[in-house]
């Protein structure tokens, strides 16, 4: 019998490599249940928004205005089947960037292309701004938009001509 009881107190390093196998495979699914859950609360979140749905309906017209001048640039904003509560637009050029936001009420800096009075494209319609900018050569504008839902939303960008 005290062969069998001194086998057992020696032999105690194959018990200790049991334990350590659980508790790394315990770790483990521990680790990959923590992930999931960030990953489907971060997916969760991306796919709520109003942004997704309306991807491919906001854009610049480069057909019609894309383009700058002196201290202008005259960009045409074009929505399909949706409304947006505001724009973003930021313009690129000589190692800087400008921002414009504008909503209905308009912005700064931001004016019609006709000079008639402020207004956002309803469905369907395009509008052109005239953005007055300190750049002295923009070379790009990037296009954002605010739903109605609050989201902001990136819609595009389009490389800019002189007028």
């Amino acid at each position: 019998m005290k062969n069998m009881e001194k086998r057992f107190l020696y032999n105690k390093r194959g018990i200790s490599q049991v334990v350590v196998t659980i508790l790394l495979i315990l770790i483990g699914i521990v680790a990959v249940s923590i992930v999931s859950v960030v990953i489907i609360g971060f997916t969760r979140d991306s796919l709520d928004n109003d942004c997704l749905s309306m991807l491919g309906k906001v854009e610049i017209d480069t057909g019609a205005y894309a383009c700058y001048d002196s201290s202008d640039v005259k960009l045409s904003i074009k929505l399909k089947e949706v409304e947006v509560k505001g724009f973003i637009v930021n313009i690129y050029g000589d190692g800087k960037s400008q921002r414009f936001e504008f909503d209905a009420s308009g912005g700064t800096g931001v004016a019609m292309l006709d000079g008639g009075s402020f207004e956002l494209p309803g469905k369907g319609e395009e509008r052109t701004y005239v953005l007055s900018t300190t750049l002295t050569t923009p070379g790009s504008a990037e296009l954002g938009f605010l739903t109605e839902g609050g989201d902001t939303c990136e819609a595009g960008s389009a490389e800019l001509y002189p007028c």
